[in-house]
C-alpha cells in the first residue's frame, strides 16, 4: 500500500477488501492509515477467493474507475497519472465505447517487461484481439469503467474459491474497445505458493466456474479465430464440466457447436481423468479423516 500513498496522482480512493485472513490485516491497514493520512474504506469477509473480493471491492467504491492490486503488487510512482491520462486522450464522444486503458507489468526482482508489447505504443482494440489475434503474453493491469463492472460481476459458486480473472474483460470485450498503451504500471511478484503456482489445483477445485468459463470459450471468446483455438476451448469445457459433475447430454445442451464438442470429447474425457487421478490422494485422505 505504500506504493499507493507515493503516486504522483493524488485523486482516488482505497478499498480494501480482506478476503478471509486471520492475521490482522484490517488492524495494519487502519495504522497506515493514520499514518499516511489517507483515508481507507476496510471490509472483511469470509473467504471466498479473489473474484468474490473483487466483487465486493467494485460494490463498495465510488470512483470512475477501478484499479485493482494484489497483496503482492506495487504501483510505480506515476501509475495512476498515466492511467488518467490515457482515459484523458480518449475523445468524450468516443468514451462510452470504452471499458479499460490497459498497459504492462513488470516483474518484481528483475524489472523485465511481464509478457510482450502491444504493436504500437497507443493501440485501440480489444482484450480478445490483443489475447488471441495478435498472441501478446503477460499480465496487463490498468483502469476500467466501474459502471460496467458493477454490471458484469464475477459469478460465484458454493465452495469454490477460483474464477479466471479474464472472465469479466472477456465479456466486455464482446462489446466494448479498449485502449492499450506501451507504459509500466505495476510491479508483479510471483510467489511460489500464491495464486500463479497453484493454478492448476484451483481451477480443478473449482469445476463450475471453470466449466461456465470455457462454456463462454467455446460459444463467444473464440469465435471466428484460430481452429487451435476452438478445439482447445471445447476440450477444456468438456473436462471441467466432466469435473463439475455435468453429463454429456446437458454438455450437447450447453455447446453450440455440436461438431466441435464431439470432436473434443475424447481428449477432455482425457484431461478430466487425469484430474481424478492426480487428486485421487486428497480425495483419499479427506475421506480417511471423516472416518475419523
Amino acid at each position: 500500500m505504500n506504493s499507493v500513498a507515493a503516486q504522483e496522482f493524488s485523486d482516488f480512493e482505497i478499498v480494501v477488501v480482506d478476503d478471509g485472513s486471520s492475521d490482522g490485516t484490517l488492524g495494519e491497514v487502519r495504522r497506515w492509515s493514520q499514518r499516511t493520512g489517507l483515508p481507507v474504506t476496510s471490509i472483511w469477509k469470509p473467504n471466498g477467493g479473489a473474484h468474490s473480493a473483487y466483487n465486493l471491492g467494485v460494490r463498495q467504491a465510488r470512483g470512475e474507475y477501478i484499479v485493482v492490486l494484489g497483496s503482492d503488487d506495487q504501483l510505480l510512482p506515476d501509475a495512476l497519472r498515466k492511467m488518467a491520462d490515457a482515459w484523458a486522450s480518449i475523445p468524450a464522444a468516443k468514451k462510452q465505447a470504452y471499458c479499460a486503458v490497459l498497459g504492462h507489468g513488470l516483474h518484481w526482482s528483475s524489472r523485465r517487461l511481464a509478457g510482450d508489447p502491444y504493436p504500437h505504443d497507443v493501440w485501440d482494440s480489444d482484450f480478445l484481439q490483443m489475447k488471441q489475434r495478435w498472441g501478446i503474453s503477460g499480465d496487463k493491469p490498468g483502469a476500467y469503467r466501474r459502471d460496467l463492472l458493477m454490471r458484469h460481476p464475477f459469478p460465484v459458486f458454493e465452495g469454490e474459491r477460483f474464477m479466471r480473472e479474464s472472465f469479466v474483460i472477456k465479456q466486455l470485450a464482446q462489446r466494448y474497445r479498449t485502449r492499450f498503451v506501451n507504459e509500466s504500471f505495476q510491479l508483479f511478484e510471483y510467489q511460489r505458493d500464491g495464486l500463479s503456482a497453484s493454478v492448476r489445483r484451483l481451477r480443478v477445485s473449482s469445476p463450475r466456474g471453470m466449466a461456465l468459463c470455457y462454456r463462454d470459450e467455446a460459444n463467444r471468446h473464440t469465435v471466428g479465430f484460430s481452429p487451435g483455438q476452438r478445439f482447445e476451448a471445447h476440450l477444456q469445457y468438456v473436462r471441467h464440466a466432466c469435473n463439475a459433475g455435468i453429463g454429456l447430454r446437458a454438455q450437447c445442451g450447453q455447446i453450440e457447436s455440436r461438431t466441435w464438442l464431439l470432436l473434443a470429447l475424447p481428449f477432455g474425457l482425457v484431461k478430466h481423468w487425469r484430474d481424478r487421478l492426480a487428486d485421487a490422494p486428497q480425495r483419499q485422505a479427506l475421506g480417511g479423516r471423516r472416518a475419523d
